[in-house]
Formats: structure tokens, sequence, C-alpha cells
């Protein structure tokens, strides 16, 4: 078994008396965004701006899934005006752990990489929510239905007839 070679400075890091690690998150919304929980990082070419960022509760199950939560702050209101109109649901989500200064390519660690439950809170001052591993769960499709509870307080009555090309769909209810 060969050991993981680190750099100096990670080094460094990993023998200070408190060591506490920083987070960089990827929310793959229409417009990338990039958090830090310490500060501008770049990594990997990328700038992930400095933000109030807090991972939680992030661990495997026994089912091989991973979990977890995130809150990011929203003192711009922006993250929370993207999330509202794009939402978490299975959108594509990156968190590495790293220590601060050392962010050469083998320092910083993935942590994690899923999707977003679509479990979401915004308020002014932070946005939570849900994490969840890819796997054969979260591939199925359709996982949300057009019903009240999802939203949507008004359903196409049954038997409405929508051409589509050179397709007609008929709308049908439950079997």
């Amino acid at each position: 078994m060969s050991l993981r070679v680190v750099s100096s400075t990670l080094q460094t890091k990993l023998d200070a008396v408190v060591t506490e690690p920083g987070y960089l998150i990827k929310l793959d919304f229409s417009t990338v965004l990039r958090y830090s929980s310490r500060g501008n990082v770049t990594y990997s070419g990328n700038l992930f701006i400095a933000s109030d960022v807090m991972v939680s509760g992030l661990s495997w199950n026994s089912q091989g899934i991973q979990q977890g939560n995130v809150k990011i702050g929203n003192t711009d209101l922006a993250i929370g005006a993207i999330a509202f109109v794009e939402g978490f649901a299975d959108r594509p989500i990156t968190i590495w752990q790293f220590y601060e200064g050392a962010v050469g390519a083998s320092d910083v660690v993935e942590l994690f990489s899923g999707v977003g439950t679509g479990e979401c809170e915004i308020t002014e001052r932070e946005v939570s929510f849900s994490v969840i591993s890819q796997a054969s769960r979260t591939k199925f499709s359709p996982r949300r239905y057009m019903t009240r509870e999802n939203g949507f307080a008004e359903n196409t009555p049954i038997g409405t007839r929508i051409p589509w090309g050179n397709e007609i769909y008929i709308i049908e209810g439950r079997k």
C-alpha cells in the first residue's frame, strides 16, 4: 500500500495544534457558482468566492448512499435568487476539503460529488439545502410529478389532447 504524498504547505497545516478544514463548493446552475469557506481561493484554474459556508452531516449510510447538508450565506441575496428560480433538485454539486494555503492539486480532496435533493430553505441570511450521492435511486425518471404537493395548483384536465409535431398526446389519469 502506498502512502499519499502531500505538499510541504499541507504538511505544515496538518502538523498544527488546531487544524480546521475549509470547503470549496461548486453548484452547477445555468451559471456555475463556486464558493469557498476560507476567503477567495483559486483551485484548478477556477476562482471560488469567499462566503459563509458550512458543510455538515456528510456521511455514508448502510446502502452506500452519501448524504449531507450545506449552508451558504445569502447576504447579497444572489444564491437565494438563483436557488429560488432554478432549484436544487437534481442539481450537480461537488464539495472539496482543503486546508488554508494548501490548494495544490494533491492537497485538495473531493469529499462529495452528487446532486441536490430538492430540500431547500431560503432566508435573507442563508440558503440551506441537502445533498445526496448520485446513485440508482436518484437516476430513475421521472422522480417528480405534476401534483398539487409539488406546486402545480391547476393540472390539465384528463382527456385533453395535445398536438406535438406529428403526434397527439392525450392526458390520462392514474391507472
